[in-house]
């Protein structure tokens, strides 16, 4: 008699198993269909890429740069808005840059004693190469 119940006891455990490993294959399944992510774009203004040609300097600190092809533009980075990712290689002309910016941006030129400005987008993020 002790065998019988033993089996039967082994037999409902299983049975627990089997029944908590289906609710949770259930809920996975639940949580994938009706929580999907939505999908995020990496960009987040407009896209510019290039050789830096030609780096100025700011009155307020920042710095107005001329990138070249592929993606050309003039574009300033601002020191207070700007977020310059590794190798920081944007002060002078040469390394290459890849970034996003925003409309708008002004910058009254160090060479121009602070009287000649020139409009350009503000940088919001940027990489550079060594």
């Amino acid at each position: 008699m002790k065998k019988i119940y033993s089996i039967k006891k082994i037999i409902t455990r299983q049975n627990c198993a089997i029944a908590a490993s289906m609710v949770i294959a259930f809920g996975i399944i639940l949580t994938v269909l009706f929580f999907k992510k939505e999908q995020t774009q990496a960009s987040v203004g407009l896209p510019f890429g290039g050789t830096i040609n030609d780096a100025e300097y700011c009155c307020d600190g920042s710095i107005y740069l001329v990138v070249g092809t592929p993606r050309p533009g003039a574009v300033i980075f601002s020191p207070y808005i700007s977020r310059l990712y590794k190798y920081y290689e944007i002060f002078t002309p040469g390394p290459w840059v890849l970034g996003d910016a925003i409309p708008g941006g002004y910058c009254d030129l160090v060479d121009a004693d602070c009287e000649g400005g020139v409009p350009g987008n503000t940088i919001i993020q940027v990489g550079t190469s060594v």
